[in-house]
């Protein structure tokens, strides 16, 4: 079991990985709805829960939101 400190670490450096995917992802600015989707999708459900599959569930919303995003935004 970790340590709350360890935990809270965790966390953060998943959000930064985050925040890093979501940078990389929206130079292009047409992707930018996309993008923010899929970081709004990860923070709510893999930093939470705290499961740590952030790029995986970054890069699956992106593609499955791109189309819908893309046009909204």
């Amino acid at each position: 079991m970790n340590s709350p400190v360890m935990s809270f670490f965790n966390k953060l450096t998943d959000l930064l990985f985050l925040n890093i995917l979501w940078l990389v992802c929206s130079l292009p600015i047409i992707t930018i709805g996309a993008s923010t989707t899929a970081m709004y999708y990860v923070s709510i459900t893999s930093i939470r829960m705290g499961d740590g599959y952030v790029a995986k569930r970054f890069f699956k919303s992106f593609v499955d939101n791109f189309k819908q995003a893309t046009i909204i935004g």
